[in-house]
């Protein structure tokens, strides 16, 4: 029996989110998830789907269109803190300031994995190959796109 497109359906949840782009525009929608391919039992989070080689992500808007976001456009995508899987919570929170190309000043921790007993900022910034850092904040958790980065300061 040939297979229908719709057998071949991927069930998926939704993700509220607001992606800010290099331009300056601000969008509220909503990140399609599923099954997480990293975290057993968990569905994707935002760092995951921004993080992965794709670079596309479908953004469902609020009017119920979709848009196809280029990951090289994005600026920043803000998520909920409660939204993110707790693997990627996992290590000393560093608290550290990024300004990006434009002068704007982000503040924050991004959470270092100690793996060579020495947890410095820098090791985490090279080690690290993602399109997106992960700085957390007392309630969101904010992305954002490391070819802007123009600088990272440890806040001591």
């Amino acid at each position: 029996m040939p297979l229908l497109f719709n057998d071949l359906r991927i069930e998926k949840g939704r993700l509220a989110v607001a992606v800010t782009f290099v331009s300056g525009t601000r969008i509220d929608g909503d990140l399609y998830v599923q099954a997480s391919a990293h975290y057993p039992g968990a569905r994707e989070d935002a760092p995951e789907i921004l993080n992965a080689s794709a670079p596309f992500f479908p953004l469902a808007l609020r009017n119920g269109d979709t848009v196809l976001v280029s990951k090289d456009n994005v600026r920043t995508v803000t998520v909920s803190r409660s939204d993110v899987n707790d693997d990627e919570t996992l290590g000393a929170p560093t608290k550290v300031e990024v300004a990006l190309r434009d002068g704007e000043r982000l503040s924050g921790s991004l959470i270092i994995e100690d793996l060579s007993g020495r947890g410095r900022v820098l090791d985490y910034l090279n080690r690290r190959h993602e399109r997106f850092l992960i700085l957390f904040g007392r309630e969101s958790v904010l992305l954002i796109n490391r070819a802007l980065v123009e600088r990272v300061r440890p806040i001591t």
